[in-house]
């Protein structure tokens, strides 16, 4: 009776994970170019930085669902420095992404037990397609062989990550149009490490081009991607037991550039500068 009892328990957690796990989009991250160190976000259609709200310092107190729950979470470890700078995009729709997307992560037992539960479970390496093959993901520890593992399971996505190590995300565009990515992990903003939204504002891959996303933003500081337990996630510490239904999924949501409203703000700017005099005080 003791081991049916502990294989149904089980089987409830797993399908809580499941349940709760939800499709969480959101915007923005701190993330290098491959080839830079530097990387754009966007603006939009009128000046000004994103809005960067810090998430709440009081944490709500944890609830005993909290200490129980097993598996992976994120915290925020170190800071570091953001060399992201602003530019323009346009989207096509201000609030309607081109392409949305989603995977799961946790601990080898954990994303294992989810795989399997959904049938035809199988481990591979390396990145995988995201958003309608949009753009390609991967989770990297930056460590020598580094990209994390994942099982696939009728569509769906479980990476494989270890408690105490850092990572950070990779997103390639590997097409020729340039998009604006929002990126949510824990179902909060890496931008501002509020609750995420796919209407936000994110960070820009250009075209055969790709991006590392290190941390989120805390207190108006950027700390870094690190796996914990859930009840230390940065969702639980910002929004207690409610918060933390969204741990263990990281949501992308891709918007691809009006080429035609770029093109037209270009020629804009051009006649602008071409009125500019070089001696204006002659």
């Amino acid at each position: 009776m003791k081991a049916e009892s502990d294989s149904i328990r089980r089987l409830h957690v797993l399908c809580t994970a499941l349940v709760t796990g939800g499709l969480a989009l959101l915007l923005g991250a701190c993330a290098s170019s491959s080839s830079s160190s530097s990387v754009a976000y966007s603006e939009g259609y009128i000046g000004g930085r994103t809005a960067s709200g810090a998430v709440p310092s009081t944490s709500p107190q944890k609830s005993k669902a909290l200490e129980s729950r097993p598996g992976l979470g994120t915290t925020l470890g170190s800071e570091y420095t953001d060399n992201s700078v602003a530019t323009m995009f346009y989207r096509r729709s201000q609030s309607t992404p081109d392409a949305v997307g989603s995977f799961y992560y946790n601990d080898e037992e954990g994303a294992k037990a989810m795989s399997e539960f959904l049938g035809d479970s199988s481990k591979h390496t390396g990145s995988f397609k995201l958003a309608g093959g949009r753009v390609r993901a991967l989770l990297d520890t930056g460590w020598y062989g580094g990209k994390l593992p994942w099982y696939e399971s009728n569509g769906k996505i479980f990476v494989i990550g270890e408690a105490g190590r850092s990572y950070f995300i990779v997103l390639e565009n590997p097409g020729k149009e340039k998009v604006e990515v929002v990126v949510s992990v824990d179902g909060l903003d890496t931008l501002s490490g509020t609750p995420a939204s796919a209407s936000r504002r994110g960070y820009v891959i250009p075209p055969k081009s790709e991006i590392r996303i290190d941390g989120m933003k805390y207190n108006g500081k950027m700390r870094r991607f690190e796996f914990g337990s859930v009840r230390d996630s940065q969702a639980a510490k910002s929004g207690g037991e409610k918060g933390a239904r969204n741990v263990g999924v990281i949501g992308v949501a891709v918007y691809v550039e009006d080429e035609a409203a770029a093109k037209m703000a270009r020629i804009k700017e051009g006649m602008t500068r071409d009125d500019a005099r070089a001696f204006p005080g002659s």
